[in-house]
């Protein structure tokens, strides 16, 4: 987990670490060396090694900076905000309250608004602090916060959005510090009062021109922070200019009392005592017209209507000497004296988006199917009302519908197609955007100039998010995104095709980019962030930067979100490792923090290389890296060369191995490379390649089997039956060799697997494979009766002890079994059960206490059996075998047993059970083997 902040604050915005525990997934340093193989795909927060300390004034000029924040003057701002960030003093994550792209910005700030989240920091548990805010005036104001210790050495400082008394610049430092000076020990962060300011923005508007001034307040009147139907974009235009101007008017909120519609006039009420100078009528677009009006009490106003009335979206607007928009009340018309045939619109349209070459071997062009587009229309151009929300079909292809009534009707219109990378369970956008923030996550993909009406609606044709599309269908952090979410989607289907456990069973939401340099983060946590106005409130959520982009690298913080789903126990020791060098990709970290990364990474290489994924990123000259295990001279100096940065001795023991995470990812490959009797591992290259040349002698045991991604994968799962009650744990304690362990145990792994692979955890183990002579047929096979059977090495298996001849054995998986045979103690079998006797057709069967007889002739004679001087006696009762009658002949149910070996049902007889890791068989003879 990384983030390298070497322009920008230490800061994870608004929700980043949503972790109770503390226990949050990574990042790295992604940017490759230009000398060197791939760079890791990595998930981290990483900081610039031992920068110098800054000197006073390097970071900008605290009374240059209150100017900027006064007047809001985001551009400058915004240049200002990286040296002000450049250090992050006590504070070793701001988990919420910046908000980011205020006004087109990209460095965050702090609102100070009743409607912004509370601000959280971490620090150091038990540092001592100072907190003031410096105000755009100079003074500083003392600030009340909470201070609570959490887990992982940390405490959370609260501070809630009501205790920032002004706009200024947020100061926290050690106790003893100069917190003006800001010095590298101060952490600063820019305070506004609002994103947008309009203040004046009529100025260039002529005295009365109203819909001049609502056309410069537009940005503001459509981004206030004031209700969230204006960040929704669900409110009218007319709705959101009336709340707008009713809290900056001199009239204060206008309201219609009551209105005549045959003496065509409407009486409006005033909360405040203001004569007004002129009223006129605003229609949808943008026009005004003057009113006859008059004053019938001190706060009512009537106003004739034009002859042609009022129609939808008209609005009324009273004036006040002044000509200003203060001066100024609106209130929307009644409608009434109108009659415009209604006009139903229809827009149209596909998406898809351009898969890169990481993702496939050739750049591709793939369907965005079922996801959500929302069409937005303007008769202005400035205000734009949107659509009922639809998605598309499994074509990638949606069809929108709108009836509009009034005058405006069938006026031209500006058409915007928005559309939501979100299904049930996966998301992509920026939650920090004003996308992610005024949209619910909605981005504006097309925009069209105005369109008359037409019966059979718009289309929009195939809209291609994909490099040198026009306007955003060309952006690449669209691009990206649909990328990412694709990937997800596609991890989920394939990994259900293989077994609906390993699928991700919960929603994933990848939100990118963070504002921040070198991120990459996923919290263990599932996290709400910006809940209510976020749509997707509860997932694991994946965090990534710009400049931290590589398809590899989002496959491996997505990694992380299949493994925090899938697991056991917690994982606080994640945030110490941060705090210990802003990394968890270091030399030597805790091993289960060097499991989760390195995990991640070989989840990353599987998947790009054919388990999921047909990419580019395995071309020919790097697919030893992402397909292979280390040599053991790549693994003693850690292929990225993390040991050797940090001036740490190379990876030269097992236990240095498994406390890095290139290591782990070695260590996870030994498991599942295939070919791994033939891999030269004593290469001076990087990788155990596999030679094919290599000679395996007869006499050892080489294994056949080779197990694959998802073999891994299974085993993060719950097996009681082998002795794991629970999913793989990433609790502290739990590392490498424990869930090479596991695997062996779940998958029955022959007795020689581990033993093979184990000594390649060693970089200073001097051999190959292919040196090391396993004898073939050591291990017994366990018969039925719990008896050991030795084996004895034959041509290609092991022979282990001879049936007989009349035995017929069957196999299935590692066990021998063949099916029971019946037994007829009295009578004959006659495929079913046990026929004792057809009797003479002058005698009655019948049976007595269990014994078999039949009535006897005249005389005392009986044609079968013995007469006991009433009837004949024909078989006495067998234990174990049940007389019955069957059409008029004397039975005996038959009994079951094992020609060999031990009965399991009433059809099946166990005979034995080869050794774990081999395959049952019978050779010539009828001789139970086995093949290693």
């Amino acid at each position: 987990m990384n983030v390298l902040f070497k322009r920008s604050p230490a800061l994870l915005a608004a929700g980043l670490l949503a972790c109770t525990a503390m226990a949050c997934g990574d990042a790295t340093d992604t940017s490759p060396d230009e000398s060197s193989t791939p760079a890791q795909a990595d998930q981290a927060l990483e900081a610039v090694a031992a920068p110098a300390p800054l000197s006073i004034g390097e970071r900008g000029n605290l009374d240059e900076l209150s100017r900027l924040i006064a007047d809001a003057d985001v551009r400058a701002l915004n240049e200002a905000l990286p040296a002000l960030y450049a250090t992050r003093g006590p504070v070793q994550l701001v988990t919420q309250g910046p908000i980011i792209d205020y006004a087109d910005a990209r460095e965050p700030v702090y609102i100070r608004h009743p409607n912004s989240p509370d601000l959280h920091l971490m620090i150091a548990a038990g540092a001592e602090i100072q907190l003031k805010l410096r105000d755009t005036s100079g003074r500083l104001h003392e600030i009340a916060h909470v201070l609570e210790e959490v887990e992982g050495g940390l405490a959370e400082l609260r501070i809630l959005a009501t205790d920032l008394p002004a706009a200024g610049t947020l100061l926290l430092g050690t106790a003893d510090t100069d917190l003006e000076a800001l010095g590298d020990d101060v952490f600063a962060l820019a305070v506004l009062d609002e994103p947008m300011s309009c203040e004046g923005a009529e100025r260039e508007c002529a005295s009365g021109d109203l819909a001049c001034m609502i056309q410069a307040h537009s940005s503001c009147i459509t981004s206030s922070f004031d209700a969230l139907p204006a960040l929704h974009e669900d409110a009218s235009p007319a709705e959101l200019i009336t709340s707008y101007i009713a809290d900056r008017s001199v009239f204060g909120a206008l309201r219609v009392d009551s209105f005549d519609e045959n003496r065509g006039t409407v009486t409006l009420q005033l909360s405040n005592r203001v004569r007004p100078e002129r009223a006129v009528m605003i229609l949808e677009d943008g026009s005004q017209k003057p009113l006859e009006f008059e004053q019938t009490g001190d706060f009512t106003v009537r106003v004739n209507a034009p002859e042609e009335g009022f129609g939808p979206d008209t609005l009324i607007a009273l004036q006040a000497p002044g000509g200003g928009i203060e001066d100024t009340g609106v209130v929307i018309a009644p409608i009434f004296g109108w009659s415009f045939p209604d006009k139903t619109w229809q827009v149209s349209g596909c998406l898809k988006f351009q898969n890169q070459a990481e993702l496939s071997a050739t750049t591709t062009e793939e369907i965005l199917h079922d996801i959500d587009v929302r069409v937005a229309t303007s008769v202005d151009g400035f205000f734009f009302r949107p659509w009922a929300a639809t998605r598309t079909n499994a074509n990638g292809c949606f069809n929108a519908k709108k009836k509009f009534t009034g005058m405006f009707a069938g006026a031209k219109r500006r058409i915007r197609i928005q559309y939501r990378l979100k299904d049930g369970d996966f998301a992509a956008w920026n939650t920090f955007s004003a996308d992610g923030i005024l949209r619910q996550g909605y981005s504006v993909i097309k925009k069209t100039h105005k369109l008359a009406h037409a019966p059979s609606g718009h289309t929009m044709g195939w809209m291609l998010i994909a490099p040198g599309q026009p306007d955003a269908l060309g952006d690449a952090d669209h691009r990206r995104r649909a990328v990412a979410f694709d990937a997800m989607r596609r991890i989920d289907q394939v990994s259900g095709a293989q077994n609906d456990w390993l699928r991700f069973h919960g929603p994933v939401f990848f939100n990118y980019p963070v504002p921040f340099n070198k991120v990459g983060i996923v919290p263990p946590n599932p996290a709400n962030v910006l809940a209510p106005i976020n749509p997707f409130p509860i997932a694991h959520r994946v965090f990534l930067s710009e400049d931290s982009w590589t398809f590899e690298t989002a496959v491996h913080e997505i990694a992380h979100a299949w493994h925090y789903k899938h697991k056991s126990g917690n994982i606080p020791n994640v945030v110490t490792s941060l705090i210990d060098g802003w990394n968890t990709h270091n030399c030597q970290e805790d091993t289960n923090v060097a499991f989760l990364e390195g995990f991640a990474e070989y989840f990353a290489h599987e998947a790009l290389c054919g388990a999921i994924f047909d990419s580019g990123a395995c071309s020919e000259s790097e697919q030893h890296y992402y397909e292979s295990p280390l040599s053991l001279h790549g693994l003693y100096q850690d292929y990225d060369n993390t040991c050797a940065s940090e001036s740490q001795p190379p990876l030269n023991s097992p236990y240095r191995v498994i406390r890095h995470d290139d290591g782990v990812t070695h260590g996870l490959k030994l498991l599942t490379a295939n070919n791994f009797y033939r891999r030269n591992f004593t290469s001076s290259g990087q990788t155990a390649n596999v030679h094919s040349s290599i000679n395996l002698p007869a006499e050892c045991y080489w294994g056949t089997t080779d197990y694959d991604f998802w073999d891994l994968l299974w085993a993060f799962k719950a097996d009681p039956d082998k002795g794991f009650g629970d999913h793989f744990s990433i609790a502290p304690g739990n590392d490498l060799v424990d869930f090479m362990q596991r695997f062996a145990a779940i998958h029955d792994t022959h007795a020689h697997f581990l033993n093979q692979r184990l000594p390649f955890l060693n970089p200073l183990h001097g051999s190959n494979p292919s040196q090391s002579c396993f004898k073939r047929c050591t291990q017994p096979a366990v018969m039925a009766d719990g008896q050991l059977q030795s084996a004895t090495p034959a041509n290609n298996h092991c022979e282990v002890i001879g049936a007989p001849s009349w035995v017929d054995v069957s196999v299935s998986e590692r066990n021998w079994f063949t099916e029971t045979s019946p037994i007829c103690p009295v009578g004959t079998w006659d495929t079913e059960n046990c026929h004792v006797l057809t009797p003479h057709p002058d005698v009655s069967p019948f049976i007595w206490q269990g014994h078999l007889y039949t009535t006897a002739l005249p005389g005392g004679v009986c044609p079968d059996g013995w007469f006991d001087e009433e009837n004949c006696q024909i078989a006495q009762p067998v234990p174990g075998h049940q007389p019955f009658i069957w059409d008029g002949k004397l039975y005996f149910t038959a009994q079951y047993s094992c020609p060999i070996g031990e009965k399991i049902n009433d059809d099946l007889c166990l005979i034995g059970t080869t050794p774990p890791g081999t395959t049952a068989a019978v050779t010539g003879n009828n001789m139970l083997s086995y093949f290693e």
